[in-house]
């Protein structure tokens, strides 16, 4: 009994190996949050790339509003953004759309029929463009019992006239 006693004494003296332990327990847990915290970064990269590239869109509408081109400025969109290995290329889906609009304080923009329209403020309707990006995302790991793949889209409004 005495040897016992005395053996367990010995190994909760013993501080040699600790840290090996206790890593081998802490460093799986710290490794998984690591690759997910990269992950979500991507993920945020990615979704900064489409708003990005949407923007880029309207800023062409606006910069060309005597003449719609809804082919330019998808090329606009698709030239954008870079290149990344963790998603497909992003691209003006749905097309972009021109239509007619007239501000509202309560819901933003109400539809207008044409640019002669009167809006409810007495001023005449302004000419809008929608342009939307999208493209697909991957994780770079692939988490079991997740999607891996997810589709990111972003739109942007803009007044032409």
């Amino acid at each position: 009994m005495n040897r016992l006693r005395s053996l367990f004494r010995r190994f909760r003296e013993e501080k040699q190996g600790a840290a090996l332990i206790e890593m081998g327990i802490v460093g799986p847990v710290v490794a998984v949050m690591f690759l997910a915290m990269v992950d979500v970064s991507l993920w945020m990269v990615a979704k900064m790339s489409v708003e990005r590239a949407a923007r880029a869109g309207a800023e062409y509408a606006q910069a060309n509003a005597e003449s719609f081109s809804s082919t330019a400025i998808q090329t606009a969109v698709g030239s954008a953004a870079g290149s990344r290995a963790y998603m497909s290329t992003i691209s003006a889906s749905p097309a972009p759309t021109q239509w007619y609009g007239c501000p509202s304080a309560t819901s933003g923009i109400t539809t207008a029929t044409s640019s002669a329209a009167v809006c409810s403020t007495g001023m005449t309707a302004g000419t809008y463009v929608t342009v939307n990006a999208q493209s697909t995302f991957t994780f770079p790991v692939p988490w079991s019992g997740h999607n891996n793949a997810n589709t990111i889209t972003a739109s942007s409004t803009v007044r032409t006239n």
